[in-house]
């Protein structure tokens, strides 16, 4: 092989690469909503292995009656004492907030406007986890 063919072959290759890295990481990027870090993530085996996601105090796991995980949900949290805190639309089926300890009052919206509702408390040093099942869903 000549350079001629060499370097824009090498040059596709990478590209191609870099394509799919951030396709896969697409679903992983760290966001904010009103001075509070989230992220939509849990799609693909290294997204659900990645270290970052246990630095967040919440985190929800969103599944279907069937059990398979269950993605395009929105997600809203108010303080118990008041005022919403939260809110977003996640394609993954994990939503990771870092929420500062309280007491928390949390809305998730699936599917045909299936509803789930829930008191959740977020502690100092320990990740609250919660599975959220959607059981008129099938999946």
């Amino acid at each position: 092989m000549n350079a001629n063919m060499f370097f824009p072959l090498a040059t596709i290759a990478l590209l191609i690469g870099g394509i799919a890295d951030n396709a896969r990481s697409a679903a992983d990027v760290e966001q904010t909503y009103q001075g509070i870090r989230y992220a939509c993530a849990g799609v693909s085996q290294d997204s659900r292995d990645d270290p970052r996601w246990q630095n967040y105090p919440a985190k929800f796991v969103f599944a279907g009656g069937g059990g398979s995980y269950l993605g395009d949900v929105t997600v809203s949290i108010d303080r118990t004492s008041g005022g919403t805190v939260f809110t977003a639309h996640c394609e993954a089926p994990w939503v990771l907030v870092d929420l500062p300890p309280g007491r928390y009052r949390v809305d998730a919206v699936a599917g045909q406007a299936q509803r789930q509702s829930f008191e959740l408390a977020v502690g100092n040093n320990s990740q609250t986890e919660r599975v959220v099942r959607f059981p008129d869903i099938t999946n």
